[in-house]
């Protein structure tokens, strides 16, 4: 298995090479195999958010308003470096978004709403600057949200604190941001007190382009569900977690499940059609600020204020990887892990013999069959016989006890 991580403490990333079961906490169980540093820079610059894109790029965003693209198959090998992207003091990415299939842009927004499309099939073009269309108010208005929709590339969704859901399009000829949906606040309190708005992340969890489905986690530890079809409002709101919930990751959408960390110490899977909790990913303490799910092997990997790495299988909730890397974690994403695809290969060929020896089973079921009809055809006239045997004995019987009767009423 390998993870990489963003080191907070010492600006840069570091990569972790493990098998199951290691746990630096204990002498007698195995320890990671390798533990490398890369990039390295100051804490002031410490990289935010970390982004793979085709087995070909790592994508970070840094403090201090700084892309960088490394190399994935060259030792993180700096590739280009956009560090005159002209961000104010005191701004912030909040979010890095790189595309799966179907565009070639990764995009990085700011808490003011700034938005740089770069791409990476061409980088040595600037990228282009782009604003969403909100007004930044200092520590009152200020975006903590953004994402892509799943197929199209060129709808987005954003909110933050004051500023709740908004789903955007991109006209890229203009390079203007159009807002095409804009959520309302939930009705007051019970007390008819405004509810305050506060969104932490939100996401896409639907395909349809019809309607936008979407899902938010808030800062007063709520989650909302939005269907665009539906009206305005959020058409579920639970609460479920007494703080802050600062990380959310989507598991599948065709089980409405996702996986939340808070400010305290719960991580955990939870249905977000009903706002019920399915398990808790347990031994993180503090803040888990990071976490990630690679589904080709169903793991979890979360990190945070403790300083620990665990890595968890998500359905059985079972801790595989714990290491101690002795800085924050900003940010995690597992590269690879051989033994899920050795599994799955295992599985294949599994499957194919299965096949195999079904079409087998069934040859000489069938061969079987067919000499199981013979006999019982034999079986068959053999107890014909013997029932014709039977009914003619009683027959006679019949016969004889009938005479004795007749001779004795005479």
């Amino acid at each position: 298995m390998k993870i990489l991580l963003a080191a907070s403490d010492i600006g840069g990333l570091k990569e972790i090479v493990c098998t199951r079961g290691t746990d630096t906490s204990l002498q007698s169980a195995p320890q990671p195999e390798a533990l490398e540093t890369f990039c390295v820079e100051k804490r002031d610059t410490h990289i935010l958010h970390i982004r793979l894109y085709q087995d070909r790029y790592v994508v970070t965003t840094r403090l201090g308003g700084v892309v960088d693209i490394y190399d994935l198959q060259n030792a993180y090998e700096l590739v280009r470096k956009y560090d005159n992207l002209g961000l104010v003091s005191g701004e912030r990415f909040i979010s890095l978004v790189v595309p799966k299939t179907g565009d070639a842009y990764c995009y990085a927004c700011t808490d003011r709403g700034q938005v740089f499309a770069i791409n990476l099939e061409d980088l040595d073009t600037q990228p282009d600057a782009l604003q969403l269309p909100i007004k930044y108010v200092e520590g009152k208005k200020e975006i903590s949200c953004f994402a892509q929709h799943p197929t199209e590339k060129d709808v987005f969704l954003f909110g933050g604190k004051e500023i709740d859901l908004h789903v955007t399009k991109l006209d890229r000829k203009a390079k203007k941001f159009s807002i095409v949906f804009k959520a309302k606040n939930v009705s007051t309190n019970r007390i008819q007190l405004r509810e305050p708005i506060w969104i932490s992340k939100a996401e896409f969890v639907s395909d349809s382009t019809d309607s936008f489905e979407m899902l938010t986690v808030t800062r007063q530890g709520q989650m909302r569900y939005y269907d665009t079809s539906k009206g305005k409002k959020p058409r579920a709101s639970y609460k479920i977690s007494a703080d802050a919930i600062v990380a959310m990751s989507l598991l599948d959408t065709e089980k409405k499940q996702v996986i939340c960390s808070d400010t305290h110490r719960t991580t955990a899977r939870f249905d977000y059609s009903r706002g019920l909790m399915e398990g808790k990913y347990t031994g993180s303490v503090g803040s888990t600020g990071a976490i990630s799910v690679f589904r080709k092997s169903n793991l979890l990997v979360a990190g945070g204020l403790d300083r620990y790495i665990r890595c968890y299988e998500i359905g059985s909730r079972e801790c595989l990887v714990k290491v101690y890397v002795g800085t924050e974690i900003a940010d995690v994403v597992i590269l690879s892990d051989e033994r899920g695809k050795k599994r799955g290969e295992r599985e294949q060929s599994s499957g194919q013999k299965e096949k195999e020896e079904s079409r087998n089973n069934k040859g000489d079921e069938s061969n079987a069959d067919e000499n199981n009809a013979d006999e019982n055809n034999a079986d068959e006239s053999d107890i014909d016989s013997d029932d014709d045997a039977i009914w003619h004995r009683l027959e006679s019987n019949l016969v004889s006890a009938r005479k004795k009767r007749r001779l004795e009423l005479s």
